[in-house]
């Protein structure tokens, strides 16, 4: 499964560093607009980066598991 190989290479280049910095710019504290969105701390340039490496093998529904 495509979707769980993405997830698996996020979670490689994830750091608890940037994943910290993600939740105070996007204001994920309890009663701020994005509480309850979870970040696994990756950076835009890596996101795009893995996204390229997939994008012609996963599956729309695949895409979509990942989405949710």
């Amino acid at each position: 499964m495509i979707a769980k190989e993405v997830v698996n290479a996020l979670k490689l280049i994830a750091t608890e560093e940037r994943r910290k910095v993600n939740e105070w710019f996007f204001k994920t504290g309890k009663g701020e607009y994005g509480y309850g969105d979870i970040f696994l701390g990756v950076t835009a340039p890596d996101l795009r980066r893995i996204a390229k490496k997939f994008s012609q093998e996963i599956s729309l529904q695949e895409l979509t598991e990942l989405i949710r």
